[in-house]
């Protein structure tokens, strides 16, 4: 049973991980143009990577028409949750429609950080990061945090709902 489990979860991450990474090079322009030489792209990738974890831009979506930054709401975040967690093979919300229903679990947003954070300190030419919780419990536990921050604030906390 323990293994059966195991493969299970595996597989689990594994396609998490699939679908974020396809969606964060799309849509965070994380592909290097034909002008930048083979050799380089590593380190391109990387460089556009950090821009976006620097400050959690990668999370944000422009600002409103107050001039205010829309945390939390960048397309890709939302392209990923329901890629994975409403249409993905396992059809979590479909097994959990008590936790699903109404709002997307704020942990489950946390992992997409997890993710993208596993582009950046895993690009030595490994496409898919090695995604553990051993590796990435502090990112993970940072952003729950720093979601629940914004769900306090009196004007970002109503947006992210």
């Amino acid at each position: 049973m323990a293994k059966l489990l195991y493969k299970d979860l595996s597989t689990w991450c594994s396609d998490l991980k699939k679908i974020a990474i396809s969606i964060a090079l799309s849509m965070y322009n994380l592909i290097p143009s034909a002008e930048v030489l083979p050799q380089a792209r590593t380190a391109w990738i990387e460089n556009a990577a950090m821009e976006l974890l620097d400050k959690s831009l990668f999370l944000c979506d422009g600002v409103d028409e107050l001039g205010k930054t829309n945390n939390a709401a960048h397309p890709a975040l939302k392209a990923a949750a329901i890629a994975f967690f409403y249409t993905g093979s396992y059809h979590i919300t479909h097994r959990r429609p008590d936790i699903f229903e109404e709002d997307l679990p704020l942990e489950s947003l946390a992992l997409y950080n997890c993710v993208f954070d596993g582009l950046v300190k895993n690009s030595s030419g490994k496409y898919f990061p090695k995604f553990t919780a051993k590796d990435y419990s502090s990112v993970y536990f940072s952003m729950v945090i720093e979601l629940r921050n914004i769900m306090k604030h009196v004007y970002h906390g109503p947006k992210l709902t």
